[in-house]
C-alpha cells in the first residue's frame, strides 16, 4: 500500500502540477508541501497542521480528503499526545514565532518612539508661538478675561428685606 506522501505525489503529477502550483492553489508553503509528500510530517508544526494540510493537498489534487487523514500514520498521534516532537519541541516551529513576537514588538515600540517625538515637536511648536506673541504659554489665545473677584453682598439686608423692579413703595 502506497503512502499517503507518495499518493498525493502521484495525482500531482497526474495531473502536471509543480508543487509550485499546489502551493498557489492551497496556500501551503512549498516546504510544507514536501515534508509531506516525503512522509516527513515531524516538520510540520503540528499534527492538526499535518492532518489540515493533507486535506487541502488532497482536494487540491482530487484525492478523498477524509480517506487521506484516515491512511496517515499513527506516528501523529504520539506526535499529538508530547512524546514525540509535536509543536511545543519543534525548534523551527517555536523559532518562527519568536521572529514574528520580536517583529511585533520593534514595530510597536517604533510607532510609540514616532509618536513621542511628534508630540514633543508639537508641544514645543506650541510653546514657541506663545513666547514669541509675548503670552503666557499657559493661556490659550484669545482668553483674556478680566480678573473678577467674588465680592460679599452689597448691603446687610436680608432677602425678605430686598426690593425688586415691581416693589411699589
Amino acid at each position: 500500500m502506497q503512502s499517503v506522501g507518495s499518493r498525493l505525489r502521484d495525482a500531482r503529477e497526474t495531473r502536471g502540477l509543480s508543487l509550485e502550483d499546489v502551493a498557489q492553489i492551497t496556500k501551503i508553503s512549498r516546504v510544507h508541501l514536501e515534508a509531506i509528500e516525503n512522509d516527513n510530517f515531524q516538520l510540520l508544526p503540528a499534527p492538526v497542521f499535518a492532518r489540515g494540510f493533507v486535506r487541502s493537498y488532497g482536494a487540491a489534487v482530487g484525492l478523498s480528503a477524509n480517506e487521506l487523514v484516515r491512511a496517515l500514520p499513527s506516528s501523529l498521534d504520539v506526535l499529538e499526545s508530547g512524546s514525540g516532537r509535536g509543536r511545543g519541541n519543534n525548534l523551527a516551529y517555536l523559532g518562527a514565532r519568536k521572529r514574528r513576537a520580536e517583529g511585533l514588538i520593534g514595530k510597536s515600540s517604533q510607532a510609540l518612539l514616532v509618536l513621542v517625538a511628534i508630540s514633543m515637536f508639537l508641544a514645543a511648536w506650541w510653546m514657541m508661538g506663545a513666547n514669541q506673541s509675548g503670552k503666557d504659554p499657559s493661556r490659550a489665545a484669545g482668553s483674556s478675561r478680566p480678573n473678577i473677584e467674588r465680592q460679599g453682598p452689597a448691603d446687610s439686608r436680608s432677602f425678605s428685606d430686598a426690593t425688586t423692579p415691581f416693589d411699589r413703595r
